[in-house]
């Protein structure tokens, strides 16, 4: 039984020590919705650059990190494995924090990685890995809490039916451009893509007072902002903002004696609030959360 326990035990390791500190960028995005990132590049730029709805993540998670892309061109022939080592020797080569953005040409009914290459990427240090196309062994992937978005499900092998065909390309996954070190930021909602030039201003954006996600808002019952608020005539903050750093808000109520504010939210895992919002406080977002990330990562410096 001992044996069987210390391969994850050491992947885990391995993974959580690749995982700590790092690229600011990196870690802004880790901590900001995926929704906000992507109305921040909209309200931006005008441009739509996140993966197609049919984008899922295996298990809840969430993570960021610079793409390292892959591409596999649909080919029958009888090379084995030999024709697909790119795709190996591209985990290989990423550096740790990395997330694995893989492209099957007419993919949805082929397995692009299974457990095996997702047990690399996590020994690796990679954040998380996108694959335009379905996976396999999912049970391995979920003990091993490795991050992993794909369109599907398949029992299929790519291995005599697709060919690399390029790594630290640009591609086409799911709909949205990646160009090799493009910030991927993934969460419940989905997928959304930072052109690396553009991914200081991005996360600026995401995390400014002038829209109202992850606030909680004070207003009148006339739905006007509430006197007193503490951003009532700043310049580019909304003045109906009360808090902010707010994590998928699930509650509210008012404590029937002392009238004071009471709220619940979505944490990252073991991170569930519950909290009394202060007037211009921020509870979170992006540096002061508290809790781990679900692969066991710590969030932000709240612990």
């Amino acid at each position: 039984m001992k044996k069987l326990v210390v391969l994850p035990l050491l992947l885990a390791a391995a993974w959580l020590a690749a995982q700590t500190g790092g690229d600011p960028l990196v870690e802004g995005f880790r901590n900001v919705e995926v929704a906000s990132v992507s109305d921040a590049m909209e309200q931006l730029y005008g441009q739509r650059n996140y993966m197609s709805h049919q984008m899922r993540p295996l298990s809840k998670t969430k993570f960021a990190g610079p793409a390292v892309t892959v591409l596999l061109k649909k080919e029958e022939h009888k090379e084995g494995a030999a024709a697909s080592q790119g795709m190996l020797d591209a985990i290989d080569a990423a550096p740790a924090g990395s997330v694995y953005v893989m492209v099957l040409e007419d993919g949805a009914d082929f397995a692009g990685i299974g457990g095996l290459m997702a047990t690399a990427m996590k020994y690796r240090g990679l954040a998380g890995a996108v694959i335009d196309g379905s996976v396999r062994d999912t049970p391995q992937i979920s003990k091993l809490q490795f991050p992993v978005f794909s369109l599907g499900v398949a029992p299929s092998t790519t291995i005599n039916h697709y060919r690399f065909a390029g790594m630290n390309i640009p591609v086409t996954c799911a709909g949205a451009r990646v160009n090799p070190g493009d910030f991927i930021t993934a969460d419940e909602d989905g997928v959304a893509v930072v052109p690396k030039a553009r991914a200081a201003e991005v996360l600026k954006k995401a995390q400014e007072l002038d829209n109202d996600l992850g606030k909680v808002i004070h207003i009148t019952p006339d739905g006007k902002p509430a006197p007193g608020n503490p951003f009532t005539g700043k310049e580019d903050e909304l003045p109906e903002i009360w808090s902010y750093g707010h994590r998928s808000e699930e509650g509210l109520t008012t404590n029937p004696a002392t009238g004071e504010l009471w709220e619940t939210e979505h944490g990252p895992r073991g991170g569930d609030k519950l909290l009394s919002p202060q007037a211009g406080k921020n509870y979170g977002w992006p540096v002061y959360v508290h809790g781990i990330d679900y692969p066991g990562t710590t969030i932000g410096e709240g612990l």
